[in-house]
């Protein structure tokens, strides 16, 4: 089935409604609150009125309606966490509604929130890493994937999603979690053109193809940062698992120069020199590194190479001359 045109909250009401038999009457009940209108009117007085459902509430784009309009996220996620494991009892149960949220409902949400312009990258990105925080209880990841699914649909903001259910989560982990860190580096060269003032971007390679378009690299002060859960303005999600939330930043100077600067990563990240294939370490693994060591900006130009992680590969690109 194409989901083409579906809202992240047309999305949320359907996902409810097939898998949790939670018709959309009942969760707009739960998700508003109370003390929000609508022309001046409670808007969870107004849920009788079908047709109001569907053009106001079901089917709305993203943003119509800010965070105050809604119950809190962590007490919304208990209460539906509560009705599907009603539906879905006993341990195979809580099992069946994780299944749910990393699988189909991801993906209809991560379709919903690309099909309205968000990053539906970070969200996907996002599940992976709640999955990977190493939350012991089955029924605590369920109510955390819960949490990300309705403030994504609620919201329709990928970013919102990401922070709040991230937060959540911490309340759920043990002291010793930990990130896999991997540390082996390999050299893959390319040619280098003269001069660095130019508008750059970033292309993923896999498999040593390269993907196209290019991600532009921001001309902001802030720049752009890559990680697998970055979620500034200009943020670029495509990644590996073992890329960390906030790995690199990529920002040009008052000159035109452009860098790339560590963020403290945990696995660390290299550059090869297109002109000659030289390694450039730009921030070791933290294993790697003293404390309080610092690493200070690198310098880039078109057709180095980016490699964070040891896995994902990004070439650097001209975009437009100046």
């Amino acid at each position: 089935m194409a989901y083409d045109l579906e809202t992240p909250s047309g999305a949320m009401y359907a996902c409810f409604k097939q898998f949790g038999g939670i018709s959309n009457k009942e969760l707009a009940s739960i998700v508003f609150s109370n003390s929000f209108t609508y022309g001046g009117i409670p808007l969870v007085q107004r849920l009788d009125e079908r047709s109001f459902v569907t053009r106001n509430v079901v089917h709305v784009e993203p943003g119509t309606y800010g965070a105050i309009a809604f119950n809190d996220f962590t007490q919304l996620a208990d209460r539906l966490c509560s009705l599907l494991f009603a539906r879905y009892p006993g341990e195979e149960g809580r099992r069946q509604v994780v299944d749910f949220f990393v699988g189909e409902g991801c993906d209809r949400m991560q379709m919903a929130l690309q099909n309205w312009g968000q990053n539906g990258i970070l969200y996907r990105n996002t599940v992976v890493h709640l999955q990977n925080l190493g939350i012991a209880l089955i029924s605590e990841m369920a109510t955390v994937l819960v949490l990300q699914f309705v403030a994504a649909g609620c919201l329709g903001s990928s970013a919102e999603a990401t922070d709040r259910a991230l937060g959540y989560a911490q309340r759920f982990l043990s002291p010793t979690a930990r990130t896999v860190v991997r540390t082996s580096y390999d050299t893959i060269a390319q040619p280098r053109p003269e001069g660095h003032d130019a508008m750059l971007g970033l292309c993923q390679v896999v498999n040593g193809v390269i993907r196209l378009p290019p991600y532009p690299l921001s001309t902001d002060p802030e720049g752009t940062e890559v990680g697998s859960l970055a979620t500034s303005a200009n943020a670029i999600n495509d990644v590996d698992a073992t890329v960390s939330k906030r790995h690199v930043r990529i920002f040009q100077d008052a000159t035109g120069a452009w860098y790339v600067e560590g963020l403290g990563s945990t696995n660390g990240t290299s550059l090869i020199r297109g002109e000659d294939g030289t390694k450039v370490v730009v921030e070791p693994p933290r294993l790697q590194r003293s404390p309080g060591q610092e690493f200070p900006p690198v310098p880039i130009y078109p057709q180095d190479m980016l490699r964070l992680a040891g896995t994902t590969f990004f070439v650097v690109v001209e975009m437009a001359a100046r």
